[in-house]
């Protein structure tokens, strides 16, 4: 519809309807690297006019919002490289949403798991600590949450607790937490990092 508004063709479209909803535009999700560069693309297309110039307004907004998620999603990315070898096993915890992006090439296990396949959320904490102990027997080396999935570590109380219990966390910041599964606690750095690290996790999330 942007497209066509542009070439001045939106209202002769008989499928579509004749004007642009703001509200719905401002909620617009961009899933790749293409759609940063089609929506800056469609910015630098508007013309002058008061109607472009409000249309404008909402592709900036989602711009800015969605560059910092892909800033951090490349930070994301940039960790596992960076902490886990390549072909090392490992579980992530995303609810099935980021396996292709984050796991892309490598060995990475939905989490919970069925023969390889993503299989909803643990019903209790003792599933899901049974099935990071299965994994972990079969190979998973790490077990790393992505940053929108960190609520499983505040809703899933005890195995968050037997996490920090028993292995070490190798990465705690705004884009991922990992745990390294072959790692006793310990070897982790005192508590009073984690719990540094953990509130600047919050204050960026709070900002």
């Amino acid at each position: 519809m942007l497209a066509l508004h542009i070439a001045g063709a939106l209202t002769k479209c008989r499928t579509l309807p004749p004007n642009i909803d703001i509200d719905r535009l401002r909620k617009v999700r961009l899933v790749l690297d293409y759609d940063l560069l089609f929506m800056q693309e469609i910015i630098d297309a508007l013309r002058c006019s008061d109607t472009d110039a409000v249309i404008r307004a909402a592709p900036l907004e989602v711009l800015a919002k969605w560059r910092m998620y892909f800033e951090r999603l490349e930070k994301a990315k940039k960790n596992i490289d960076r902490l886990i070898p390549l072909r090392d096993k490992f579980i992530l915890v995303d609810q099935d949403t980021m396996r292709w992006t984050l796991g892309a090439g490598r060995a990475a296990v939905p989490f919970l798991e069925r023969d390889g396949q993503y299989w909803g959320i643990p019903a209790d904490d003792e599933t899901a600590i049974g099935e990071v102990e299965r994994l972990r027997t079969s190979g998973a080396k790490f077990i790393i949450f992505w940053w929108a999935d960190y609520w499983w570590l505040e809703y899933y109380v005890d195995l968050s607790r037997h996490l920090r219990s028993n292995y070490r966390c190798i990465l705690e910041d705004d884009s991922l937490i990992v745990f390294d599964l072959g790692k006793s606690v310990e070897t982790a750095p005192p508590e009073s990092a984690r719990v540094a690290s953990r509130k600047a996790i919050w204050d960026t999330r709070s900002s």
